[in-house]
């Protein structure tokens, strides 16, 4: 499953000008299939909860969990990169 989208295909129910480019990637969108910007939102979700600011994601962590550029792109788990905020987090 892709979970990447990009601002064209985002809900109406989604703060749109609450998101910054800082924590996007480039990737192919789940919705229109089009290499994009795109926001992984689950992830950018849980990196919030843990009070973690834009430039914190940008500078250390993935924002997406697969770019799904090619068919053998890697995706690491929701588990595995909230393992590795926390870490970031603790030492805010």
């Amino acid at each position: 499953m892709n979970a990447n989208l990009c601002m064209a295909c985002m809900p109406a129910d989604k703060n749109k000008n609450g998101l910054s480019l800082d924590v996007a990637d480039t990737g192919v969108c789940g919705g229109c299939k089009k290499v994009s910007d795109v926001f992984d939102l689950e992830l950018l979700s849980e990196y919030r909860k843990l009070g973690l600011a834009d430039l914190d994601i940008w500078r250390n962590l993935r924002r997406l969990r697969s770019s799904h550029m090619n068919p053998s792109s890697h995706e690491m788990s929701l588990d595995a990169l909230i393992g590795q905020a926390q870490e970031i987090a603790s030492k805010e």
